[in-house]
This record gives structure tokens, sequence and C-alpha cells, in this order.
């Protein structure tokens, strides 16, 4: 049975993404301090003035990132338990038995090919994109080019997406899902995840990420399955970034080709990736069936 949605159940939802935002805001905030606190100091130089400051603290946005992140497992490991034991009160909490963990290793290869898919669909969206609408992504790819290798593998490809996962599905999917089916509640956490990247070149590609995300998640009933999921992914990325930056693989070499040739080229490797998505998606559908535990009152 669904609850009423009053203000009060849609805050519910909303307010943890307001305190990861506002987390980051305050680390930001108390850095600059800080570095204006040095500023002042004769013994410091470099960073007297505003602008240096705020490049100073750009040149440490994986650290924030990585920062902020650990905060927010922290606090929605919290807020799922809260709502784990709110549930139990009401009598609505369901159990359920656990998944082999060899099951879950089909969620890497459905991963992989579900990320290749998106990625080609998204490629062909920003072909279509007004430059400006592309361009906000450029600060976004600027801190990851910046950022050591290290940096960019624990923040981006293990703690980012475990934070992520925590709130968007764990937290803000589930806390949805108690006033609306559960389809809509798949796509409004899915939107919401495609927002909070700020910027239309991977606002698009999250959101297609936390379709599939709550997908595994209702099939393992485990917050484990979105998790291996989103690390997939963002492994894939991570290393694809390092290896071209590495290589020095000129990812512009696609610009002597016109638009309708690249448009057919990622169509097909949206089609041929999705393809095996899908027989991956049906395969965990089948044989991933966890039941219910009745519990013995």
């Amino acid at each position: 049975m669904k609850e009423k949605a009053p203000v009060r159940n849609i805050w519910r939802g909303i307010y943890p993404i307001l305190f990861f935002q506002g987390t980051a805001t305050v680390i930001q905030y108390i850095l600059m301090i800080t570095l204006s606190v040095m500023g002042a100091n004769p013994k410091y130089t470099g960073i007297s003035q505003y602008s240096d400051i705020v490049n100073e603290i750009n040149s440490h946005a994986m650290e924030i990132t990585l920062l902020t992140d650990i905060i927010c497992i922290i606090i929605m490991a919290y807020f799922m338990y809260s709502d784990r034991v709110k549930d139990k009160l009401k009598g609505i909490y369901v159990k359920y038995d656990k998944v082999k963990w060899t099951k879950y290793l089909l969620v890497i290869p459905f991963a992989y090919f579900f990320m290749m898919s998106a990625n080609a669909l998204v490629s062909i969206l920003t072909l279509y994109m007004p430059q400006s609408m592309v361009g906000t992504y450029d600060n976004t790819k600027e801190i990851l080019n910046n950022s050591s290798y290290f940096m960019l593998i624990i923040t981006t490809a293990i703690i980012a997406p475990i934070s992520e996962e925590f709130m968007h599905r764990g937290v803000v999917y589930n806390r949805f899902k108690r006033i609306c089916p559960s389809v809509l509640a798949a796509i409004i956490s899915s939107i919401i995840f495609g927002i909070i990247h700020m910027n239309f070149v991977q606002g698009p590609y999250a959101f297609l990420v936390g379709l599939a995300a709550v997908y595994v998640y209702e099939r393992y009933k485990s917050i484990i399955a979105p998790i291996i999921l989103h690390v997939t992914a963002n492994s894939v990325s991570t290393i694809v970034s390092i290896i071209a930056n590495e290589t020095g693989l000129d990812t512009s070499a696609a610009s002597q080709y016109n638009i309708a040739q690249l448009t057919a080229s990622y169509l097909q490797m949206a089609i041929v990736f999705g393809i095996l998505a899908l027989i991956i998606g049906i395969i965990i559908y089948k044989t991933v069936i966890p039941n219910e535990i009745k519990e013995i009152k």
C-alpha cells in the first residue's frame, strides 16, 4: 500500500540531495576561508588574490568530492537504516533471501554493455546539441584531466559510485517508491541523478544508468547490485580516459567524419551493445529471483 504524497513525503525524497550539495558547499567554504587566512600570512605566497583562491580550490576539486562522498556514505547509510526501522514499525518491511554471490557476476557484463550502449546514444545526442550545452561539461572534463590517476580511480571508480547508490537508490528511490508506483519512482530518481551532474553531457547518460541501477536493485533486492553496476561503468570510463591520456589518443579524430556518418556509427554501436545488455538483462530476470522470508511472529 502506497503512502499519501503530501509535501512532507516528497520533501523526504528530495532533501538527501540537498544535503549532499550542501556538504560539498560547506567543504568548499571551509577551504576558501582556510586559504584566505593563509593568504593573509606573509609566509604563504601565490594565494593572496581571490582568483588564486578559486584556482586552488578547483585544483583540489577531486579531493573535495572524495571527502563529500565519504561523509555522504555515512549519512545515507544512517538514512537507509532509519527507513528500515520505520518500515519494520509500520509492518511493511520485507526481507529477502540473499542471492548467491556468483549471480552478482552477471551485473558486470550487463553494466559494461549497457554503459557502451548508453554512451553511444548520448554521443548521438551531443552531435545535435548547441555548443553552449556541450560546453557545460568542460569544467568537469578539466577537473578529471587535472586529477591524479590514483584520485581518479579511488574517487570516480570506487567511492563516488557507492555514495551515489546509497543516496539515489538506497534513499531517494526507496522513499519515492513509498508514495508512487515503482516505475515513476525509478524515473524521478533517475532524473534527479541526471540533474545532479549539472551538465548536459553527463546528465542524459546518468539518467539511463540510473534506470539500469534501479532494475538490478529490484531484481537482487540488494544495494550491492547497483553498486557493482555503477563501479563497473565508472571503472571502464576511468580506465579508458587514463589510456587515452597516456597514449595521446586524439579523441577529436571523429571530426573528420560528417554528422550523418557519426550518427550511423554511434547508432550501430548503441544497437549492438543494447542487444547484448538486453540478453544479459533477461538472464538476470530469469535467474535472479530472491524469495521473500516469512518472519515468524
